[in-house]
């Protein structure tokens, strides 16, 4: 399958008067397949595999492999959003998104900046509540203009 992590332009869905306000299945279906593409699982199970083998006094290596895992989520999400068949390049907002996403994430689970007294978990908590809720909106409003 040639990118499967591109999106493709969202198909109209008709509601029906019938039914009652709100998103229809549809809708809800097309929101959460686009987070689930935006959201960076797999460096998020790297990193966290990762972090655990690392010491809590071995900043250096932490934060280095904060750095290794971000560069996976660029090169993963580069690779699975460019289509070669269709000569199309890798969508660099959607990597741009997904390298937000994890930078967010380890923020929340206290990644490197717990070690230097800087977190505040619910700056983390509110981050992650309105990323997930505001991203994939604002990417497809982006992508339907174009």
């Amino acid at each position: 399958m040639s990118a499967p992590l591109r999106f493709t332009k969202r198909e109209t869905v008709e509601v029906s008067s019938e039914k009652a306000p709100g998103r229809s299945g549809e809708e809800i279906k097309i929101y959460i397949q686009s987070l689930a593409k935006m959201v960076p699982a797999e460096a998020q199970g790297l990193y966290a595999i990762g972090r655990s083998a690392i010491p809590q006094n071995e900043k250096g290596f932490a934060i280095g492999w904060i750095a290794f895992c971000l560069l996976s989520v660029i090169l993963v999400r580069a690779i699975g959003t460019a289509d070669a068949k269709k000569r199309e390049g890798p969508d660099w907002l959607h990597v741009l998104i997904s390298c937000l996403a994890f930078v967010i994430w380890v923020y929340t689970l206290g990644g490197i900046l717990p070690d230097f007294n800087a977190a505040k978990p619910f700056i983390g908590i509110l981050l992650t509540v309105a990323f997930t809720f505001v991203v994939p909106y604002l990417y497809q409003l982006y992508r339907d203009r174009g």
